[in-house]
């Protein structure tokens, strides 16, 4: 058990994490279930830090409970990672507990959070996924 210094959250000794605040966008095992019809909703997370081993630009599509069904993270030298159900790259995961409200996230002065289209959410996707068209 442990707490992660710069976020203040509680996680496991596997990194499995449920939360009301932030890191849960970052620290969580994948969480896959089935859905019908889901309404989505696209967000970008701005971590506003100088750590190199972490993203500072977060993409997520969110199904209708909050949950993340793709990610994309992009880290300060323009790599990234990225998640969905049936793959994924680098370190990036899904998220296995509910993101945060944009209002939750954006109480914490680390992060800066809004809502983005679906066309900005693809356009960033296909940009650093291989093979998504």
């Amino acid at each position: 058990e442990g707490i992660h210094d710069s976020a203040y959250i509680y996680y496991d000794k596997e990194w499995h994490l449920c939360n009301v605040k932030l890191s849960a966008i970052r620290y969580t095992r994948s969480y896959s279930r089935l859905q019908e019809e889901p309404a989505t909703i696209y967000i970008k997370v701005l971590w506003i830090h100088k750590n190199k081993d972490e993203p500072i630009e977060l993409y997520s599509e969110l199904d209708e409970d909050r949950y993340e069904t793709k990610k994309v993270e992009i880290f300060i030298d323009d790599t990234a990672g990225y998640a969905e159900e049936k793959q994924s790259y680098g370190e990036t995961l899904l998220g296995k507990c509910p993101i945060p409200s944009l209002e939750d996230i954006n109480s914490n002065p680390e992060f800066k959070a809004k809502s983005i289209t679906k066309e900005e959410f693809f356009a960033i996707w296909n940009k650093y996924v291989p093979f998504q068209k």
